[in-house]
């Protein structure tokens, strides 16, 4: 009697020790099975991170946060799961916003492309186009460095000017556009410059010309008329040289340091 009360005690036994595995596993899977959103439900779960991340980082000072990094794949998600939701094209001019915001051009690049590409007719296209052109200006480097990204930056303007010819943003692509022809200008002074301190003259004249056809209406103009009457005297020809630094003086007068050397070089070649 005892045995077999002991028997079914043990097979008790199994059967919830089978029981509670069983639960286990059950849980297992369940906690490794996908949540399925539609497309509604994850554009505002991550827009709700964005705020999260936005709000941490004000609070807290953090600028790569998880909530950040969870809502940046949610949306690439979005877009890749539902590309014809109807939040595609609000997410796609998020991200690169998110991105410009986090002054990472080079993804805010992308993402204002494919905008562009996806959506070329929409309302925000305008604005889309005006923001890529940033993304360039703003990794315009120094004149004595490389400048792609002046020349991309110029390109933009261009083709802003030519799909929205007087555009909300025009005034701003025109100041963009001027400090970008500044800057090659003052690049191609500079080794302008560098050729004559190294005495190659006939190098330094064609990158100095080069600023005098194509940068007329920069401050740099006024420096390579300088160094250009400079190269002239070293060359021994004084009128040249006269006739440039007189040139300097009448079309460049708001140029004061080129102008106040070209004054004090002519008045030393006075008879």
């Amino acid at each position: 009697m005892n045995s077999e009360h002991g028997w079914r005690r043990r097979e008790s036994a199994c059967v919830l020790v089978m029981l509670f595995v069983a639960a286990l596993l059950t849980m297992s899977c369940a906690s490794t099975q996908e949540v399925v959103l539609d497309d509604d439900e994850m554009f505002h779960l991550a827009s709700k991170k964005l705020y999260m991340s936005e709000h941490g980082g004000f609070i807290w000072g953090i600028i790569h946060s998880k909530e950040e990094s969870q809502a940046l794949e949610l949306f690439n998600k979005l877009l890749d799961k539902y590309p014809g939701s109807r939040h595609a094209r609000e997410v796609q001019m998020l991200l690169g916003d998110i991105q410009f915001a986090k002054k990472r051009y080079e993804e805010a690049e992308a993402e204002y492309t494919s905008f562009l590409r996806f959506y070329p007719s929409d309302a925000e296209a305008q604005k889309a186009q005006f923001r890529l052109l940033l993304t360039f200006a703003r990794r315009i480097k120094a004149y004595d460095r490389d400048q792609s990204f002046t020349h991309k930056a110029l390109d933009a303007c261009k083709q802003y000017r030519q799909k929205y010819p007087g555009g909300q943003f025009t005034p701003h692509v025109a100041v963009i556009e001027r400090g970008a022809r500044a800057m090659l200008g003052m690049h191609e002074f500079y080794v302008g410059r560098f050729y004559y301190r190294r005495h190659k003259y006939a190098a330094a004249i064609s990158r100095l010309e080069g600023v005098l056809s194509d940068y007329s209406d920069t401050e740099a103009a006024a420096k390579a008329l300088l160094y250009l009457a400079k190269t002239d005297l070293k060359l021994e020809k004084r009128d040249d040289a006269r006739r440039k630094l007189q040139q300097l003086i009448n079309e460049y007068p708001g140029a004061h340091w080129a102008n106040n050397k070209a004054r004090r070089l002519l008045k030393a070649l006075s008879p």
